[in-house]
């Protein structure tokens, strides 16, 4: 099973995943793992990043 590598739409995102990623990693968890948490993870904080501009 291939998983492609989520990509960064946004700049909070961004920033977000690569810390994640390497923390994750770091603490010896495997590929897929860490792309799904930190995916899910960084997609919450991008939104709630967009949320708080609009108000």
């Amino acid at each position: 099973m291939h998983v492609r590598e989520a990509e960064a739409t946004d700049d909070t995102f961004k920033k977000c995943f690569v810390k994640c990623q390497d923390a994750c990693k770091d603490e010896a968890n495997g590929f897929t793992h860490c792309e799904v948490t930190c995916d899910t993870e960084c997609s919450k904080k991008e939104e709630e990043a967009k949320l708080s501009q609009l108000h």
